[in-house]
Order: structure tokens, then C-alpha cells, then sequence
């Protein structure tokens, strides 16, 4: 019988970043349920049960060597309080080309108020057209009956 040598502590001594090491572990793991769920779809293809050159495996070969080189550093000025754009009123939003639910309802309460001005001239001015056109045919008829 045939023993091989245990490579563990020379590949625990290689990984450096365990997060990594701990993404590639759950990663292999969810890969190997997923699989297990639905074994007929895994065994009927030869590229998942056998091939190498696929995404999955790409993916666990790069985590692999994530976990033997440090993690990035981490920077806390992309952690700080960022400075907010102050609100701005209704004609700004409206320059802008965009409009919230407040500057859209300020906006149809503007152009209701205009077509409500629009409709009361309009009616008002066929009331005055009504009276004119009345008191032309009755002068009409007055010139008639001299």
C-alpha cells in the first residue's frame, strides 16, 4: 500500500488571507449542493463532472491564490461621511430634467390652474360672442323694419 505525504501544513503555511481561503471553501461548497440537488444534469454533462475550463473552476483557482497573497489594505477614507448636494426648489429640479413627487405635483397644480385660466377666457370669450352675435341680429332686424 501506497501512502502519500501530507501537503496540509505546507498549503496552511502558504495561506495568508483566510477570508479568501473561507470564500473559496463556501464557494466549493454551494458549487458541490447545487450539483447534489440536480445530479442528473451534473453526470449528463461532461463539462461540469470532468471539465476544467469552465467559470466554476477558474473561480476556486482564483480564490485559491487570493487566500496565499495578503488582502488588500483597506482604505477609511472611502468609509467618510460624504457631502450631500443640497436640496433644490422646484424650478432647479425642473432645470435639472428631472422632477421628484413633489416638483411633478407642483408642476400639474401649475398647469392645472393654467388650463383652468385658459377654459374661463375661452368660455368668457363665447359669452361675449353669444351677446355680440344677439345684439348684431337684433340691430339687423331694427334696420330691416325701418
Amino acid at each position: 500500500m501506497l501512502k502519500t505525504t501530507n501537503r496540509q501544513p505546507e498549503f496552511n503555511k502558504d495561506v495568508v488571507n483566510e477570508d479568501a481561503f473561507f470564500k473559496f471553501l463556501a464557494y466549493s461548497g454551494n458549487l458541490h449542493k447545487k450539483r447534489a440537488e440536480n445530479p442528473k444534469a451534473t453526470h449528463g454533462d461532461l463539462e461540469i463532472s470532468a471539465g476544467y475550463h469552465r467559470f466554476e473552476s477558474f473561480y476556486q483557482d482564483t480564490l485559491l491564490n487570493d487566500a496565499k497573497e495578503p488582502a488588500r489594505p483597506i482604505d477609511p477614507s472611502v468609509f467618510a461621511a460624504k457631502v450631500r448636494a443640497p436640496q433644490l426648489s422646484g424650478s432647479d429640479r425642473q432645470d435639472a430634467g428631472f422632477l421628484d413627487m413633489r416638483g411633478r405635483r407642483e408642476q400639474f397644480y401649475d398647469e392645472r390652474l393654467e388650463y383652468k385660466e385658459n377654459k374661463l377666457e375661452q368660455q368668457d370669450r363665447m359669452e361675449l360672442f353669444y351677446v355680440l352675435e344677439q345684439f348684431f341680429e337684433s340691430s339687423r332686424k331694427n334696420e330691416a323694419t325701418d
